[in-house]
């Protein structure tokens, strides 16, 4: 049964998720998540409120492929998803910076958005990144960045549950009726793909 995942995205840099290049990938943060959801499920990002976003789609993605950090790493279709400060936002935010990984232990960071100044190793992202080896992606996206858009509201709430959701982790308990519906209205939409920028973007390196 195709499961859906809800959560919060707090800061929208374009970094987690990562729309760029054609695939949507999920490589930071939400271990949980991306621990859990299995190809065919979806990823589907709301907006908070404290950047004006709630009750606002930010991001889904139907998962349609997985890897560990070290397959993503050294897959030649990713490499354009490595960091490269010196460039422009899209570079600078890459997600792909994870290497020689040990599960919930160790890993190689590299100089990143996840990264402290100057390429010094930040254990807390690190950490909490690695706790699950696993990588989700997706060549069937829409990411509207900061042109979120507000779902009908007979979606927004369906037999006493909230999408997008407000929760602080993540809420997967919707209904198969109510995924139809999400799902249905997502599909509306004829273009799928990068819509809008990252609601960061407006002043990106705060």
């Amino acid at each position: 049964m195709t499961k859906l995942y809800c959560y919060k995205v707090a800061r929208d840099y374009g970094f987690a998720p990562n729309p760029f290049w054609g695939v949507c990938s999920l490589a930071c943060c939400k271990p949980d998540i991306r621990r859990s959801a299995q190809i065919g499920d979806w990823v589907i990002g709301g907006g908070s409120a404290q950047n004006k976003m709630r009750h606002r789609v930010v991001f889904a993605m139907r998962v349609t492929e997985t890897m560990s950090f070290d397959e993503y790493w050294n897959d030649p279709r990713f490499q354009c998803k490595k960091p490269v400060l010196t460039k422009s936002a899209k570079h600078f935010f890459g997600d792909n910076i994870y290497h020689e990984v040990i599960e919930g232990q160790s890993a190689t960071q590299a100089d990143s958005h996840h990264s402290h100044a100057g390429g010094k190793t930040n254990y807390l992202n690190l950490h909490r990144d690695i706790g699950s080896n696993r990588i989700l992606l997706s060549d069937d996206y829409i990411y509207f960045g900061k042109d979120a858009q507000e779902p009908p509201k007979d979606i927004q709430n369906f037999e006493g549950t909230d999408f997008p959701t407000d929760v602080r982790n993540y809420q997967n308990s919707y209904k198969p009726e109510h995924i139809d519906k999400i799902i249905s209205w997502l599909r509306s939409y004829p273009e799928w793909g990068l819509r809008g920028l990252p609601e960061a973007w407006k002043n990106p390196f705060n």
